[in-house]
């Protein structure tokens, strides 16, 4: 197995994005692992997404068509850095402008076959011409990660995230899991799913299971990543499809 890390697609347009811990390093797509880059090892990463939304799930998680349909095309940076043998370091944000995502995570203890880790995040918006002053609000996260290797070339990454706000008075939950088959030297296929619960804002509570399938290229110092997303259940939130493409490279000391 290639030693190189890369995080995918952890979010699809700007509020979005303020729902997960960016910033730090996975090795597949929508979940965090929990070994940090080598010391001094930094990462950096584009993500192109496309998304597209024609329809909501409604308070019953009925499906329900709108007139109008929404696309949106984005640009998300991420770069992340080891800064001890169990700690890394990382950072995100759009060419908006319109977020920030700064994290960190922690190698707890594991082994060859399991790892646990853990992870923090701050989330908040900067304010452009979609997202204005009375807008800006900040997200504090913290996350359980664990790793598990079912084969040598089978293994499977699970987050547990819960998010929460000053004003809020409950908290936000997340789970994400990864699970990737390196069917040749170099080539992975990746199944992620997610879902989210929200139930700390003014809105009406919300929740939706979205699913990704994924190809990863890798290289020595640079992996490719292409990845659908495919919203399957939900209530009380728009639905969606989106295509992301990603290329994360790796600097070395």
């Amino acid at each position: 197995m290639l030693k190189i890390y890369w995080a995918g697609l952890f979010l699809l347009f700007s509020l979005t994005s303020l729902a997960q811990i960016g910033g730090v390093s996975g090795d597949k797509l929508v979940a965090l692992n929990a070994a940090p880059l080598d010391i001094f090892m930094l990462e950096l990463e584009p993500t192109l997404t496309y998304t597209r939304s024609d329809g909501f799930y409604n308070t019953l998680g009925e499906y329900q068509t709108i007139a109008d349909t929404r696309r949106s095309t984005q640009m998300v940076f991420r770069s992340a850095l080891g800064v001890s043998e169990n700690l890394e370091i990382g950072a995100q944000f759009d060419t908006d402008f319109s977020f920030y995502n700064l994290s960190a995570k922690y190698h707890l203890l594991g082994s060859e076959i399991f790892n646990v880790g853990i992870a923090a995040g701050l989330n908040g918006t900067l304010g452009n011409d979609l997202v204005g002053p009375t807008d800006l609000y900040e997200q504090y996260l913290v996350g359980l990660i664990l790793d598990y290797s079912l084969t040598e070339n089978i293994t499977l990454n699970v987050n547990f995230t819960v998010q929460d706000q000053k004003e809020y008075n409950k908290s936000d939950f997340f789970f994400a899991a990864d699970l990737g088959y390196y069917f040749v030297p170099g080539q992975m296929l990746v199944a992620a799913f997610t879902f989210q619960n929200t139930s700390n804002n003014n809105l009406t509570p919300s929740s939706k299971w979205t699913f990704y399938p994924c190809y990863i290229l890798e290289r020595q110092q640079y992996a490719i990543t292409i990845s659908g997303q495919f919203d399957l259940a939900g209530k009380n939130i728009e639905a969606e499809n989106g295509v992301s493409v990603t290329i994360t490279q790796i600097m070395n000391k």
